[in-house]
This record gives structure tokens, sequence and C-alpha cells, in this order.
């Protein structure tokens, strides 16, 4: 929480090439293991939602993911692998948003090869693209706080400039991941802010109890 925004942004840059790099040298054997499948899955949903706003490397991210989305659609192992295991999908989801449900029931989108989604048992819809690594929560994506909130005088004195990446829960924006071992509710109305923390989290299953 108290590193400098830009200097995050930076580093993510860094790891979006990396991740892209290690996600083309899988992307080549044409007859993945599931374990193999799964990596290369992790690696690009990751990489995909790490909101980076750094320019520096912007023309090296894109060429790279061009070459990667170019290869991936031509592999047939991955998309069956992907298609036969929602044990995967479920746990990849978690990398990025930790509070979805550990079992899920991935359906196929009869539209796409590579889009599949889930109905979760806390009341919310999941969908994943194997092919982008785009994940939606109710058909939003995880996003950062908006500038209503993140201006708000009452959040610049506790937080700073510092932002938090968000699903959309409800009429109110929750952390994807735990910060400082809690999650984070954020609630902004015409004239107030209201700003939860849950309960410690030690490990996955404290989750469902947190709040």
């Amino acid at each position: 929480v108290h590193s400098a925004p830009e200097c995050v942004s930076s580093i993510r840059s860094r790891q979006v090439v990396y991740f892209r790099t290690a996600a083309i040298c899988l992307v080549h054997e044409k007859d993945l293991t599931i374990q193999e499948a799964t990596n290369l899955l992790t690696c690009i949903v990751r990489l995909n939602n790490a909101f980076v706003e750094d320019k520096d490397d912007l023309e090296e991210r894109d060429n790279l993911d061009q070459l990667c989305t170019y290869f991936l659609s031509d592999n047939e192992s991955y998309r069956l692998q992907m298609k036969n295991c929602s044990k995967t999908l479920s746990e990849v989801l978690k990398c990025v948003v930790l509070t979805a449900p550990a079992s899920l029931v991935w359906i196929p989108d009869e539209a796409s090869d590579y889009c599949f989604s889930a109905d979760g048992s806390d009341g919310h819809a999941y969908a994943i693209n194997i092919l982008t690594g785009v994940v939606l929560i109710d058909g939003m994506p995880p996003n950062t706080l908006p500038a209503s909130i993140t201006n708000d005088k009452r959040y610049e004195m506790i937080y700073g400039k510092n932002n938090f990446e968000v699903i959309n829960k409800g009429e109110q924006l929750e952390t994807v991941q735990p910060v400082q071992g809690c999650l984070y509710r954020f609630r902004k109305s015409k004239d107030s802010l209201v700003i939860e923390e849950s309960m410690q989290i030690v490990d996955e299953s404290d989750i469902e109890s947190c709040w």
C-alpha cells in the first residue's frame, strides 16, 4: 500500500513482459499436458489483470501480446485441456479474485471456443476467456477504484495517492486480494464515503467468514 503508484506500475510492466515471454515459450508445445496448459493460462490471466499504466514498455508488451495470441489460437491441445477441466479454471480465477468460490462448474460458450462461464454459490456470475485472459464478475472486469473515491479527501487522509484493485459486489467495491491481511469494501454516495475492513485473513478458509 505504501509503494509509490508509478513504481508499482513500472514493476508490473516488467512482470507482464516476463509472463508473456513465458507464455510464448510454452505455447509452441503442440501436445500440452494439463500442468503445462494450467501454467500457460495462469500467465495469460495474471498479465491481463496486472493493471499496468507504465508507457515505457508499451510497444514491447503489445508485440508480445500479438505474438502470444496468434500462436495460442493455433494450439488445439491447450483449448481441449481447458475445456475438460473446471478445476483448473476455478484455480486460475482465484489468482485474480481470491474471494471467488473454490469450486465452480464452467460451461463453454456456444459462440466461442475460448469463453467459459459459471454461476457461483456466492450469487455472482463469473466468466473467463482462456485466449485473452479476460475475467468478468457479473459482466464487469476487475478494476481500480474510481476517481470519485480516490479523490475524496477522507480517502486521501487514510490512503494518500494509493489505489486498490477491486470488483463490483452489488452497490460496493471490494478488493480482489487481501491488503495487509484484510479485505476492504468501499461505498460512495453523494455526501458519504463508507470503508469497511474485514477480519484478518490467515488463509483462504477464512474468506467466507471474514465479514
